[in-house]
């Protein structure tokens, strides 16, 4: 699914949601033992919608036309690409929500790395 099927997926109101979810809400939002839970729900689907994003702007570079990439070349990419480093510190953000951590982690240290003054 390309970004812009996933993009229209996505309602203004669940953009509006989805964007008042931040790190500082880890520990007060609960979620219930059901998958079936909205707000994870809206979560999990931000994340998809992020992941797509990044890997379409991965393939436009020119990663998706070799097929298997070792990772030396897809870090190498990765430096190329031009992805809002927003965007990597909320998948973080969403990841650690969901008590994902190994992948908020990486999600952060992207965010790290790609923006070179994340203090400001």
């Amino acid at each position: 699914m390309s970004s812009g099927k996933l993009a229209e997926a996505l309602t203004s109101e669940e953009r509006r949601q989805l964007a008042e979810f931040n790190s500082c809400l880890y520990g007060y939002i609960k979620f219930e033992n059901s998958d079936k839970c909205p707000k994870k729900l809206l979560i999990q689907k931000g994340i998809s919608y992020y992941d797509t994003v990044i890997k379409d702007k991965m393939k436009a570079a020119g990663a998706g036309a070799q097929g298997a990439v070792d990772a030396q070349k897809k870090a190498e990419l990765q430096k190329k690409v031009t992805v809002d480093p927003n965007i990597y510190c909320h998948l973080g953000h969403l990841h650690l929500l969901l008590e994902d951590f190994p992948k908020a982690l990486s999600a952060y240290q992207k965010f790290h790395n790609v923006q070179t003054e994340y203090w400001k």
